[in-house]
């Protein structure tokens, strides 16, 4: 598994655990319940971001060099 594939498993991962946590910090009363969930929604978020400015970049990387093959 790459980096890549990692991280992405990890957003979904980290997701599950925050929206789970903040269902059974309801019922059971536990403490910060939506402190914890915000948390891990933004690192969720954060790594989102990286995933996404990866994927631009290669993109791009990819076009540049279907336009110097090209010429």
């Amino acid at each position: 598994m790459n980096k890549i594939e990692f991280a992405s498993v990890a957003t979904t991962v980290l997701t599950a655990l925050a929206t789970f946590y903040l269902a059974v910090a309801k019922i059971w009363n536990l403490p910060f319940g939506e402190e914890v969930s915000n948390t891990i929604y933004a690192v969720v978020a954060m790594i989102a971001s990286i995933l996404g400015g990866s994927t631009i970049g290669k993109i791009s990387k990819r076009n540049q060099d279907k336009e110097k093959a090209s010429e």
